[in-house]
C-alpha cells in the first residue's frame, strides 16, 4: 500500500499534523476513514470538496472511506462532543452514541 501523506502534502491539501510521523505510520496500513458533512446547509462549498477529494485520494490509495451525511451528522456538531459518548467496536473501530433532547422537554 502506497503512502499518500507524501501526495497530500505536495498537493497542499494538509497544513499541520499533531504527529506526522504516526499519521505515516497509520496510513501505511490499510484505515477505516470517514467525514461527516453538515446536512443543514443549503448546498456544498469548496470546504466540502476539499474533504471529497482527500476522501478520493485516500480510497485510490487503498484505504476504506466513508462519507456521512444526515441529520445526525448535524446534531453532534450543534450540540457539542459533551451529549456524545465514545467507544471501540468490535473490529476496533469507534461507535459514537449521542444523546439528543426530547423535543417535546428541551
Amino acid at each position: 500500500m502506497e503512502n499518500i501523506i507524501e501526495e497530500l502534502n505536495w498537493r497542499g491539501l494538509i497544513q499541520e499534523y499533531s504527529n506526522e510521523e504516526k499519521m505515516k505510520e497509520l496510513l501505511s496500513t490499510k484505515q477505516t476513514i470517514y467525514c461527516g458533512f453538515d446536512p443543514s446547509a443549503s448546498s456544498m462549498h469548496v470546504g466540502n470538496f476539499v474533504m471529497i477529494s482527500i476522501l478520493m485520494r485516500l480510497q485510490r490509495a487503498g484505504h476504506k472511506v466513508i462519507a456521512v451525511v444526515g441529520g445526525a451528522t448535524g446534531m453532534i456538531a450543534i450540540m457539542g462532543a459533551d451529549n456524545c459518548k465514545y467507544k471501540k467496536s468490535g473490529d476496533g473501530g469507534t461507535v459514537v452514541e449521542c444523546r439528543f433532547p426530547d423535543k417535546k422537554n428541551g
